[in-house]
């Protein structure tokens, strides 16, 4: 049994813990493994607080895989009735449920037992646990599982530095497994300092697995207090009947979370909601408004929140407005994509400060660190230790670099709508067209000798599409169909799977289409645009669905063909992106592009670019369908020299 050197072979040790479950019918799960490596460490390790029974002890326990389920089931519930503050944290397991237990017990014997935890100290196993999170979060197996309540390893990284305190209370009101506290923790100490730590997490297992983690890295419970409850509706960090303060919180709630607790919010006890009360669907601001309620009168916070809450309107605009008005928002930093394990949506910190400097009165720091990240696979990104470092650097000292960081009044803010988004206050922007990647300026573009109108001006209706409903949907005697995002590929309409509607005559008049309309997708990362031709309305009524944002040009100002061809050039396409909002999905609405600024040259000079791009598409399909056929004609050949063109005989080909 090896004595040291607990990360020497903690790959294989994980390795080996899937091999043995990889044909097993039981669900194991990572909580399992880690309340083994916990029991294991309190039988062996001297160094806590904790009462360890006899016949809780790991020897005892795994001297025999004979009822091993009943043994754990029996050795944990006596660790938490000797251990008040344990109580919960692994009896939420019941191992007696296993139907193969001997494999939990080969894990015990064969993978746990090569080593002991009896003469490890807290830095040894703090390195242990790093690794062994950062092994779990990258096995594709575990992402249904762990990609929830673990914060990506960069961003828990990150907060930290950010969060700059050292000394006082740290909160995390979406705690997980603790991460963030962890970090916050090591930061003080690595600065001299001391924090205490506090936590909740609504989720039971997330909980418990958080407990095990503070535990074995000696932190709890002398110096971390985590709850399990949901923060919203059951606070419980609470003092003489109201909430804690604390001096720095750093959190990442769930995004987009319905049945956040309106109800409770409409009659709030704690005076979480008088910035407003965010709408029913979405609670991610609720979430914002809890962490402000509970810093101290100079505390700092750091939320980890999808794109929608720095930009979707309603209440949530309001909310934006207020927490401005009353400079509580220091700083906003927008991240790159693909941070996370379970989800591709870009994320952006809002920075909370109860203590602005002088300089940053009246005035929000954005940053725009979206490039800022290094491709771990095809899938996943991270920040590295440069792209952190350049970020820390930035938000402490306030700077302003171009096309990077930018310091913007509130007055401005304001004028858009309260949007918080750091992208809509930078200059120049990327965007990727099928002709290749593109750096935009919108100055250079909105001062240039083109003449230009806005997209209003140039057109007799701008709306979004049909909202679908069981009665429109009755196809039984149809008298439309209607266009979906599936339905138009490539610039032109798939006619095979429309849908049959039935409108009646006030929404045919509506949402009827002529040859002309333009549609543009109003959902999603990637724009589709359609010019309706008069082929396409042969023999047939169109409409088109709300996921779709409709353009009737004024064809005497505007060509249609000439819009579809702006919108698809790079700076058409930005300025598409730069006036998409939402969290989950990207949303384009009606008002912002009846504001889009067009170039617009004469009618006939607008005609001429259409035929130019007509013709460009035309003869590049046609050089396609030439090379296919180049192609075919070739590999047959090669068959025929093969001698083997008499086995076959052409059906279809492509």
């Amino acid at each position: 049994m090896q004595k040291n050197n607990l990360c020497e072979n903690i790959e294989r040790d994980i390795w080996d813990f899937y091999e043995i479950y990889k044909s097993s019918i039981d669900n194991v799960k990572i909580k399992h493994l880690l309340s083994l490596i916990t029991l294991k460490f309190l039988s062996e390790n001297p160094n806590h607080l904790f009462e360890v029974p006899d016949d809780s002890r790991w020897d005892f326990v795994t001297s025999t895989g004979v009822n091993f389920g009943l043994k754990l089931n029996q050795a944990f519930r006596q660790l938490e009735q000797v251990n008040p503050k344990l109580e919960g944290v692994f009896t939420l397991n019941d191992y007696s449920e296993f139907k193969e237990p001997i494999n939990l017990f080969k894990v015990a014997d064969s993978v746990l037992n090569r080593y002991t935890f009896a003469d490890s100290d807290y830095k040894e196993m703090n390195a242990y646990l790093d690794h062994l999170w950062n092994i779990l979060i990258g096995k594709e197996r575990d992402k249904d599982t762990i990609g929830g309540i673990i914060s990506p390893p960069s961003i828990t990284k990150l907060l930290p530095q950010l969060l700059n305190i050292f000394h006082g209370k740290i909160y995390d009101g979406s705690s997980g497994i603790n991460s963030f506290l962890i970090n916050a923790h090591k930061q003080a100490v690595q600065n001299g300092g001391q924090v205490q730590l506090f936590g909740q997490e609504v989720n039971a297992e997330a909980w418990s697995l958080g407990i095990m983690n503070l535990l074995l890295r000696g932190l709890y419970p002398e110096k971390a207090d985590v709850k399990v409850g949901h923060t919203i509706r059951e606070p419980k960090l609470t003092f003489n009947g109201d909430l804690m303060r604390f001096d720095g919180i750093i959190t990442e709630p769930p995004f987009g979370v319905a049945g956040w607790g309106f109800e409770v919010a409409k009659n709030d006890v704690y005076g979480r909601f008088r910035y407003g009360i965010p709408g029913r669907a979405l609670g991610d601001m609720a979430f914002i408004l809890h962490s402000i309620a509970s810093l101290e009168k100079k505390g700092k916070a750091i939320n980890v929140i999808s794109n929608g809450v720095l930009l979707r309107g309603g209440s949530e605009e309001k909310i934006r407005g207020e927490l401005i008005n009353n400079d509580l928002i220091e700083a906003v930093i927008s991240l790159p994509s693909r941070l996370h394990i379970n989800t591709i949506i870009p994320v952006s910190l809002l920075i909370i400060n109860k203590n602005k400097p002088d300089h940053l009165i009246n005035k929000v720091l954005f940053i725009n660190a979206e490039e800022c990240y290094e491709k771990i696979n095809r899938t996943q990104n991270e920040l590295g230790e440069n792209d952190i470092e350049k970020i820390v650097d930035t938000y402490l000292n306030s700077k302003e670099v171009e096309n990077f960081s930018r310091l913007v009044s509130a007055d401005e803010i304001a004028a858009n709508e309260w949007i918080i988004y750091p992208s809509r206050y930078f200059d120049r922007g990327k965007v990727t067209t099928k002709l290749g990647k593109f750096e935009i300026s919108r100055k250079n573009y909105e001062l240039s000798d083109v003449k230009m109108c806005d997209l209003q001006s140039l057109s007799y209706d701008i709306s979004r599409g049909l909202s679908v409903t069981k009665e429109i949907s009755n196809n039984e005697s149809p008298s439309h169909y209607l266009i979906n995002l599936a339905n138009v590929q490539e610039g032109k309409i798939n006619h095979e799977d429309l849908t049959e509607i039935r409108l009646d005559s006030k929404k045919s008049k509506e949402y009827e289409l002529q040859p002309g309309d333009v549609l543009i997708s109003s959902r999603g990362t990637s724009s589709k645009i359609v010019v309706i031709s008069d082929k396409d309305l042969v023999g047939k009524k169109l409409a088109y669905s709300n996921n779709f944002i409709r353009i009737r040009v004024n064809k005497e100002k505007m060509d249609p063909y000439f819009l579809k061809t702006f919108l698809e050039s790079p700076p058409g396409k930005y300025l598409l992106e730069f006036n998409q909002t939402g969290t989950i999905g990207t949303v384009l609405s009606h008002k912002d592009i009846k504001s889009l600024l067009i170039p617009l040259p004469s009618i006939e000079k607008q005609k001429e670019v259409a035929d130019l791009i007509f013709y460009s598409e035309q003869k590049y399909d046609e050089t396609i369908r030439m090379a296919q056929r180049e192609r075919t004609s070739i590999y047959h050949k090669s068959y025929k020299l093969m001698g083997i063109s008499q086995a076959y005989e052409i059906i279809d080909e492509n």
